[in-house]
């Protein structure tokens, strides 16, 4: 498979000042694709009820599963800039 063709999907992203895309980019020679928000108040719930974290409507973590997948599949529709989705805004990296 062509490298340019492999792209890196974050989980449990969190903003911290060093750690961007370009230096992701960088080390691995694979660009981001998408990031997963560490959303853990959301998810444990989930787990602990049973019931996917996608389908809880008003999750923040719910909306970026839910716009990764046409990413996955090639028919984004997500621009570069919002395609982290936060309250206020082969496959890897653990994402399902």
């Amino acid at each position: 498979m062509a490298r340019d063709r492999i792209r890196i999907v974050l989980n449990r992203y969190k903003k911290i000042p060093g750690f961007g895309d370009e230096e992701v980019q960088q080390v691995t020679n694979c660009s981001v694709l998408w990031k997963i928000p560490n959303a853990f108040q959301a998810i444990q719930p989930s787990i602990d009820r049973e019931c996917p974290v996608v389908l809880q409507e008003e999750s923040h973590i719910s909306r970026s599963y839910r716009g990764l997948a046409p990413a996955l599949g090639g028919k984004s529709h997500i621009t570069p800039l919002n395609r982290f989705i936060s309250v206020g805004g082969g496959l890897a990296g653990g994402v399902i």
